[in-house]
């Protein structure tokens, strides 16, 4: 799983994944986000994102919170190996604010690869 692809494998997808990232409780909160981490089975990052509709009335909305946590979370992956990350978003936003956001969810990956650095590294086999 090498490069900076976003293929299916790298998806949480089934309800008890999502829900065991969730009862490991490693939270680290953001004005915007909300990440839980926790070590993973894979020698690759996983991620699943959450947008209600209360935080984004319109599907528009969530599907551009959800591409550019995505997005942020694809240019970051190598160095979050080995972790399965759900990214919940608290409150919306608009294009306008791309940069700001994409700075906060970054500090919010930098926040989980300090509480977990000994995840296994993408360079090592």
């Amino acid at each position: 799983m090498n490069g900076f692809g976003f293929s299916r494998p790298k998806h949480l997808v089934k309800t008890d994944e999502i829900s065991s990232v969730f009862s490991f409780n490693c939270r680290f909160s953001s004005e915007h986000f909300q990440v839980l981490a926790k070590p993973g089975n894979q020698d690759f990052a996983r991620l699943a994102v959450i947008v209600s509709k209360k935080t984004a009335r319109l599907a528009t909305s969530r599907n551009y919170i959800k591409r550019i946590a995505r997005e942020v979370f694809r240019l970051q992956q190598s160095e979050l190996s080995g972790l399965d990350i759900v990214v919940r978003a608290r409150k919306s936003f608009t294009h306008s604010d791309y940069a700001a956001i994409a700075l906060e969810l970054q500090l919010q990956f930098t926040r989980v690869r300090q509480k977990f650095p000994a995840s296994r590294p993408a360079d090592e086999p």
